[in-house]
């Protein structure tokens, strides 16, 4: 009794060739790549969004007294601008004005603004520029 020959190629040298490698095989590679892209991505994202809320809230702390259209002003932020992107807005514009104030030695750096510690600070700096432009504006005796 003889046993039927298989249909088609028959393996030599004990398999099939394994020189080339399967298409199944090189998708997982591309996948892990794509995968830790993705990832990658992500955590950059992440960090992106971290610091944007971070400066903002940094932002929302700071106040200083400048001068927004020519008169003297409460500012939220820094005076500062980072790629065309304001790093302050005003919060208060007073009826001062500011040519008035800067010619006060003790104000002649408003433009660049003043500093204070939060709001109420920032409001005792401009009733502190009120006083002092009234009082130099009145005629000695």
């Amino acid at each position: 009794m003889s046993l039927p020959l298989p249909a088609g190629p028959v393996p030599t040298g004990g398999g099939f060739r394994t020189d080339r490698p399967a298409p199944e095989r090189s998708r997982p590679g591309s996948r892990r790549v794509g995968r830790k892209v993705g990832i990658w991505t992500g955590v950059t994202l992440a960090i992106v969004a971290l610091g944007v809320v971070g400066l903002r809230l940094y932002l929302d702390t700071q106040w200083y007294v400048g001068v927004s259209n020519g008169r003297v002003a409460i500012f939220r932020g820094v005076p500062a601008e980072v790629a065309g992107l304001e790093l302050h807005s005003v919060v208060v514009e007073t009826s001062i004005p500011a040519e008035q104030a800067e010619t006060l030695p003790l104000y002649r750096q408003l433009p660049d603004g003043i500093t204070a510690d939060d709001r109420a600070g920032a409001e005792a700096i401009v009733e502190s520029i009120r006083e002092d432009v009234a009082r130099f504006e009145q005629p000695g005796p």
